[in-house]
């Protein structure tokens, strides 16, 4: 969680902790599950009609994700969701999948 004054994703030096930041991550780490359930669905789709919109649902969601990791103080959670994004775009790109609007 961040101090007060430190900048997003900086390590905690003290003990003065920014309540509405902790809520904020907090929340943001509750909705991660769902967003990981959302996807999952999404590639059962996928997997099981090669529905291209799937797949690019499973995109958009992944490069959301990656954007707001690090700002939520979970680095690790935006780098493994922008691997993933870069991998979908490229599997989209290979395949002729209609353009994604996110990008």
């Amino acid at each position: 969680m961040r101090q007060v004054g430190n900048p997003p994703g900086a390590p905690m030096s003290g003990s003065i902790i920014d309540p509405k930041y902790a809520a904020l991550r907090v929340g943001f780490l509750q909705r991660t599950v769902e967003v990981v359930t959302t996807m999952e669905g999404a590639w059962i789709v996928y997997s099981t009609t090669q529905n291209h919109q799937a797949l690019t649902a499973i995109h958009q969601i992944a490069h959301r994700l990656a954007e707001s990791g690090g700002t939520f103080g979970c680095p690790e959670i935006g780098a493994i969701a922008q691997r993933l994004a870069t991998a979908l775009r490229s599997a989209l790109d290979s395949k002729g999948a209609p353009e994604d609007p996110a990008q």
